[in-house]
């Protein structure tokens, strides 16, 4: 059977979840962001979703799914591939592969909410950002990260960041928060990182963001070892602070995805943004939208000036 189910109706992202199919396992497909029940039904018949049935009944059938796979390389659409569990690796919630537009490949690894809180997976909006930056057309956003300075703020599993290093930006640096500035092994402190409070969740215990850190690096090394790509500690209460100024160079393009689930983490996120982006650059924030709760448009006017 085929359940199809919404990743997210309004910003981006749809997945197709194929129930008792080995490899692949799910289809995200990248919706027109206009997408409503009324316009459903015309998607649903479009010539992206009918690729991804066809790729589902030629693995069924046992003929050509590379074939079929290959039709969908560049198209709006991420595949996605169950990865074996590591042994001896009990802080693993889940390994999961996306082959995004245009055949690259990440690899990441999840962590259990206990262990990693709300950063340790990989969330709808997150594949989204991955397959439009993986898209090489007008719309796609391969062009935007090309050869440039890009930092993801909230990286959290780091997907987006990574598909940014995997489609040629000049370096990535993926940040979450940090208790203490250096005091995640091996992991640089960013502009101004230091133990902050107010607006941190309580799910962010002592120990969880050495664990994002570590994780992070493991992706990255995983997905695109090659690739400049570095992790790094970033505190966004800190950049509510009068005169915050961030250490070096302000990045040029500024990524973030779902990257925050209470409403009084909008201001110091408004505030990262706006201190990190060069002037002339350009921030990319996507969120999925839900219910009576304020999303990234609204963001965007608490940013005050950014770059």
């Amino acid at each position: 059977s085929v359940e199809w189910r919404y990743a997210d109706r309004h910003m981006l992202a749809l997945a197709t979840v194929l129930k008792q199919v080995a490899a692949p396992s799910n289809f995200w497909l990248l919706a027109d962001p206009a997408l409503t029940q009324s316009t459903e039904a015309a998607f649903f018949a479009g010539d992206d979703v009918a690729l991804c049935r066809a790729a589902l009944e030629a693995h069924r059938s046992g003929e050509e799914l590379d074939l079929a796979l290959a039709a969908i390389t560049h198209r709006p659409i991420a595949i996605e591939y169950a990865e074996p569990l590591e042994e001896g690796d009990p802080l693993c919630d889940d390994r999961r592969r996306f082959r995004l537009p245009g055949a690259a490949s990440a690899l990441v690894r999840t962590l259990p909410f206990e262990a990693g809180g709300f950063g340790g997976s990989v969330w709808d909006a997150g594949i989204a950002l991955a397959v439009w930056l993986s898209l090489d057309s007008p719309d796609g956003g391969r062009a935007a990260v090309a050869n440039k300075r890009v930092l993801e703020l909230g990286s959290g599993a780091g997907l987006g960041g990574i598909a940014a290093a995997l489609v040629g930006a000049a370096s990535v640096v993926l940040s979450d928060y940090g208790e203490a500035a250096g005091e995640e092994e091996g992991a640089r402190p960013a502009a101004g990182a230091r133990p902050a409070a107010g607006t941190r969740p309580a799910a962010a215990g002592a120990g969880k963001s050495r664990r994002l850190q570590a994780n992070l690096r493991a992706n990255a090394a995983a997905s695109c070892p090659q690739a400049a790509v570095e992790v790094a500690v970033l505190d966004w209460d800190d950049c509510l602070r009068e005169g915050y100024e961030p250490e070096g160079d302000r990045f040029e393009v500024v990524l973030a995805a779902d990257c925050i689930y209470y409403e009084s983490q909008a201001a110091p996120l408004a505030a990262a943004v706006a201190a990190h982006t060069a002037a002339g650059g350009a921030a990319y924030l996507l969120s999925r939208p839900r219910p009576r709760r304020r999303g990234a448009e609204d963001l965007a006017g608490g940013g005050g000036q950014g770059g």
